[in-house]
């Protein structure tokens, strides 16, 4: 599933610079969550049907002290032109494929947490740099959660009853509900 999605955006990345305006370029991300910093870069890709409208796909690395993400999302954009600058906003959808962190413990293994689908909103501003080169910082908030699973059962050690838990967590939970900020650099083409 991780490289069908991937090359899913890389098809889009590739077709959609025969029509319209594109741009493409590497980012730098922060998101908190539940008190949590994480830290990542991306690269993002957008095509404009036209100077005011478009899509935009994204794919990134985000990672704090427990584990790493790598989120693929697809989204609109909407942008503002103004006299030195433009403003911008977007929604979008997104995939987000965790590090798999299961472990061992004493009633059995745990599994670490499923990838997800989620959605994002994104407000920022562009400037131009160059001529065919843009700066842009956008405030980002980012909805996606897989849940962690428990159950109740016995314990067994060696094939033999030694106690019965009443709550056992077989799954861990990955949660990426929260408020970020990007800002890259994006290269016409």
């Amino acid at each position: 599933m991780k490289k069908m999605a991937a090359m899913l955006v890389g098809m889009m990345c590739l077709g959609g610079v025969a029509h319209g305006e594109s741009r493409l370029g590497p980012f730098a991300s922060w998101l908190t969550s539940n008190d949590e910093n994480a830290f990542g870069v991306g690269l993002k890709y957008e095509w404009l049907f036209n100077g005011k409208f478009g899509m935009d796909a994204r794919a990134g690395y985000l990672t704090d002290s427990d584990m790493y993400v790598i989120p693929l999302e697809l989204g609109v954009v909407g942008i503002l032109p103004l006299e030195r600058l433009s403003l911008y906003a977007g929604v979008g959808g997104g995939y987000y494929i965790p590090e798999d962190i299961g472990m061992s413990t004493p009633w059995g293994p745990v599994d670490g947490p499923d990838a997800t689908f989620g959605f994002y909103g994104v407000a920022g501003i562009r400037m131009p740099t160059g001529k065919n080169m843009e700066f842009f910082a956008e405030a980002k908030y980012t909805r996606a959660e897989s849940d962690e699973e428990s159950t109740s059962g016995p314990i067994y050690r060696n094939g033999q009853l030694v106690g019965y838990t009443v709550h056992q967590t077989t799954k861990m939970g990955m949660d990426l509900d929260g408020i970020g900020a990007n800002a890259g650099i994006l290269w016409k083409f």
